[in-house]
């Protein structure tokens, strides 16, 4: 038995070797993308006034219950205090 390999094989190998390189650079890029959206969406929300964020929880939290989903929506921590604002 020789210890040759087609080169079909090794061709296919390197295709799928690239493939997945290719997939988990994509994966990274969606991940910082939504990373960063998620970022501004806090960002935005913690500049609003504390009764626009109660109403937009409560809208969260109705929208939810039409769904039928028991979970509850909690207020984010704006003030750093490690505790939720509302």
């Amino acid at each position: 038995m020789s210890a040759y390999i087609p080169t079909r094989v090794v061709a296919v190998l390197g295709f799928a070797l690239l493939f997945l390189f290719t997939a988990c650079s994509a994966v990274d890029r969606v991940r910082d993308f939504s990373g960063e959206q998620v970022a501004r969406a806090v960002e935005v929300e913690c500049a609003l006034s504390i009764a626009e964020r109660q109403r937009n929880l409560e809208a969260v939290n109705r929208g939810l219950a039409a769904r039928g989903l028991a979970s509850k929506a909690t207020a984010l921590d704006c003030d750093g205090d490690g505790a939720p604002d509302l």
